[in-house]
C-alpha cells in the first residue's frame, strides 16, 4: 500500500488516508533525498574521475616535458664533450707544436753556441799560430842576428 501511495505522490495525486499520505510525502521526500544524494554523489565521483584524468593529463604533460629536458641536456651534454674533445685535441696539437718549436729552437741554440766555440777555438788557434809565427821570426831574426854577428866577428878575427 505505502509504494501503490508513494507511486501516487510521485505522479502528483494524493491517497485518501492522511497517514498514508504522510507516510508516502516521508517516503517519497526520502527517495527524492537519496535520488539527489546518489546524484550527488554521482556527479562528485564523475567530479573527482574528471580531475583524476586531468590530473592524469597534467603529470603525463610535466613527464613529457621532463623527458624533453632530460633528452636536451643529454644532447647539450654530448654536444659540450665533442666540444672539449675537440679543444683538448687542438691544445694536444698546440702543445706537440710547441714542443717541436722549442726542440728546434733548442737544437739550433746548441748548433749556433757550437759554432761559436768552434769560431772560439779557430780564433785561439789563428791566434797562438800568429804568436808561434811571431815568436818563430823573432827567433829567426836573432839567429840571423847572431849569424851574421859570427860572420862579422869571425871576418873581424
Amino acid at each position: 500500500r505505502l509504494a501503490k501511495a508513494v507511486a501516487m505522490v510521485r505522479d502528483g495525486k494524493q491517497p485518501q488516508d492522511p497517514a498514508l499520505l504522510l507516510a508516502a510525502l516521508a517516503k517519497y521526500k526520502g527517495v527524492i533525498y537519496d535520488v539527489e544524494g546518489k546524484v550527488a554523489e554521482k556527479r562528485s565521483q564523475k567530479n573527482a574521475e574528471e580531475q583524476r584524468r586531468r590530473d592524469a593529463i597534467e603529470d603525463q604533460r610535466i613527464a613529457e616535458e621532463e623527458k624533453e629536458k632530460m633528452h636536451a641536456l643529454a644532447k647539450q651534454s654530448a654536444e659540450n664533450s665533442r666540444v672539449n674533445v675537440r679543444i683538448e685535441r687542438e691544445s694536444k696539437r698546440v702543445q706537440r707544436a710547441d714542443d717541436i718549436m722549442a726542440t728546434r729552437r733548442a737544437a739550433e741554440t746548441q748548433r749556433r753556441t757550437r759554432l761559436v766555440h768552434e769560431l772560439v777555438e779557430m780564433e785561439e788557434i789563428r791566434e797562438q799560430q800568429h804568436v808561434h809565427l811571431i815568436r818563430n821570426r823573432e827567433v829567426d831574426r836573432r839567429q840571423s842576428m847572431n849569424v851574421r854577428q859570427e860572420h862579422e866577428a869571425a871576418e873581424l878575427v
